[in-house]
């Protein structure tokens, strides 16, 4: 009975399934690392984007990448929790 209801809560992805999203745009939100695409195993996009935001903090378009990576972060989790659930 425990079970059914905890898979009635995580939505049938388990716990982990259910928080990696989250966890995944947490570290996202921490700026100039890429923390995010990281935890996602992304490493080489983290990189090309930690090398990116160099020259476009002089140009003030840095805040839209590290939107955009807190975005990709989160997707790219959800992405990867469904191929792992899917059936």
């Amino acid at each position: 009975m425990v079970l059914v209801v905890i898979s009635e809560i995580t939505g049938g992805v388990g716990p982990w399934g259910a928080l990696r999203p989250l966890i995944a745009t947490g570290l996202a939100i921490i700026p100039f690392f890429f923390l995010g695409q990281h935890f996602n195993r992304q490493h080489s996009k983290a990189f090309d984007w930690f090398a990116l935001q160099i020259p476009l903090l002089f140009c003030l378009l840095w805040p839209l990448i590290w939107l955009w990576s807190i975005f990709d972060a989160y997707q790219t989790a959800m992405l990867s929790v469904t191929k792992t659930y899917s059936v």
